[in-house]
């Protein structure tokens, strides 16, 4: 090997090893929960949402789809920390889920889907749209229609509206930042404006 693909070599697994120890530190962020029974039992206890993950590819060599792809953003991590209860279902240990007349997993599932459902296991919405801006947008509406009511963040008006944010309470979040001068709030507000779709907007707040 010579030395520049020795160096190529060497810069692709140090960003693979950065991507990697990220990717393990926001799936920890999450506190995802060991067991549908301990799902449920926190998410009655703080009046959240069940965030359900369902991946079966048998005789396919598909990698983990959530660690990869959903929990590799910093923003949909943050959402799912601040309002819901992630929990990875499986096919072969039983769930409400197996019930055929609720939603009807079976040994012949296949593909994958996040589930938003109530500590009842009433599924409220599904989408089998992994890309963590569906994700975020997806996670958003279902708070929006179902959502509890969440009080309401103290603090300076940079630090509230980066907390707001961080629950998926963009509109508010925004309302506070556009009178905020100074390199965090543009930032804050860019983001924010990215996460909106307005991505004209969003370069223009930097």
């Amino acid at each position: 090997m010579g030395a520049r693909a020795a160096w190529v070599a060497g810069v692709f697994v140090g960003c693979l090893q950065l991507a990697t120890a990220q990717a393990e530190r926001l799936e920890a962020s999450v506190g995802l929960a060991p067991s549908w029974e301990a799902a449920v039992e926190r998410a009655r206890r703080e009046d959240r949402l069940v965030l359900a993950y369902v991946q079966h590819y048998p005789g396919f060599g598909v990698p983990d789809l959530l660690r990869g792809v959903v929990l590799a953003d910093e923003d949909v991590c943050a959402l799912i920390e601040e309002r819901f209860v992630l929990v990875r279902v499986s096919r072969d240990v039983p769930t409400p889920l197996h019930d055929r007349p609720r939603y009807g997993l079976s040994s012949t599932t296949f593909g994958r889907a996040l589930l938003v459902l109530t500590p009842e296991a009433q599924v409220l919405a599904e989408t089998e749209r992994l890309h963590p801006v569906h994700v975020d947008a997806f996670l958003r509406g279902v708070l929006a229609e179902h959502g509890s009511h969440a009080s309401a963040p103290e603090g300076e008006p940079l630090a509230r509206a980066r907390v707001l944010a961080r629950r998926g309470d963009l509109e508010a979040s925004l309302a506070l930042l556009e009178p905020l001068a100074g390199a965090p709030a543009h930032l804050a507000r860019a983001r924010v404006l990215r996460r909106l779709r307005r991505p004209d907007d969003a370069l223009q707040a930097l």
